[in-house]
């Protein structure tokens, strides 16, 4: 009984920690900063398809779906930067260490809870913005797919978003240094486009389809185009392997890091 009533502890802990950045997320200017960048890349495939005739019928239910499209992989990738970029280093840059020190729980605990808090202003702010993006596009072209394509881009738009946040928490974990962070994170998508640029039409470009930019771009066109047979879509499952180690690799890293590493060191 011992056991189950640590685990639940544990638990309860880690997600009321998550729960509470989440709350506090949506204090901050930089969520609804993100939302505007990803309503704006929307538009601008809005503004583009309003200047071009639509067949009926035709191309009218692919522009929702083409502005979707337009997010990955810089937007997603913008997303999951600065809403984990303080993931941890918001409790030093602010002072608060004191006051974590004083509280009843263990270091994983407030890694974990810090992890899943920016996951979840992730996935709010890609959800708020695909919602008013997809709606917009739905009154002005109409004649849109079923919405669970719309979902279905949502994920893989997630997914591209949660592996950029993944890293980008890692580096604000070890760092404590949120400028740190957004910088090392957005020097990462920069690298990993410039690579993928120069060795696309090369013998090298097995390596362009390993990439984290590639991954993320992928990823919704793999789960929310209708216009692709399942066997296509299928075959984008290769790439999934890639997104957990991007993804996952670094949490289980940092966090073994995190562990040994002393709270008030700075």
């Amino acid at each position: 009984m011992s056991v189950l009533r640590n685990s639940y502890r544990v638990i309860r802990n880690t997600f009321l920690i998550g729960w509470y950045h989440l709350q506090d997320s949506f204090y901050k200017k930089r969520m609804y900063i993100c939302i505007a960048i990803l309503l704006a890349l929307m538009g601008m495939v809005y503004f583009i398809f309003m200047n071009v005739r639509l067949e009926r019928n035709i191309f009218a239910p692919m522009v929702v779906l083409l502005a979707l499209r337009s997010l990955a992989p810089l937007g997603v990738a913008l997303v999951g930067i600065f809403l984990a970029a303080d993931g941890i280093s918001e409790v030093y840059e602010k002072k608060q260490l004191d006051i974590l020190l004083s509280k009843p729980f263990g270091k994983m605990e407030f890694f974990f809870g810090r992890l899943l808090g920016s996951f979840g202003s992730v996935a709010i702010s890609l959800l708020i913005a695909v919602l008013i993006g997809s709606a917009v596009g739905w009154y002005v072209f109409g004649y849109p797919y079923s919405p669970i394509w719309i979902f279905l881009a949502y994920v893989g738009l997630l997914m591209g978003a949660i592996l950029f946040a993944s890293i980008t928490f890692c580096i604000s974990a070890i760092s404590r240094r949120t400028l740190i962070a957004v910088v090392m994170s957005l020097a990462f998508v920069v690298a990993s486009l410039t690579v993928g640029y120069l060795v696309v039409g090369t013998k090298l470009q097995s390596i362009f389809y390993k990439l984290p930019t590639t991954i993320a771009d992928v990823l919704p066109m793999a789960l929310g185009d209708p216009t692709r047979p399942p066997a296509s879509r299928a075959a984008y499952l290769k790439y999934l392997p890639y997104w957990e180690i991007y993804t996952l690799v670094p949490i289980l890293v940092t966090a073994i890091v995190f562990r040994l590493r002393d709270l008030a060191e700075d």
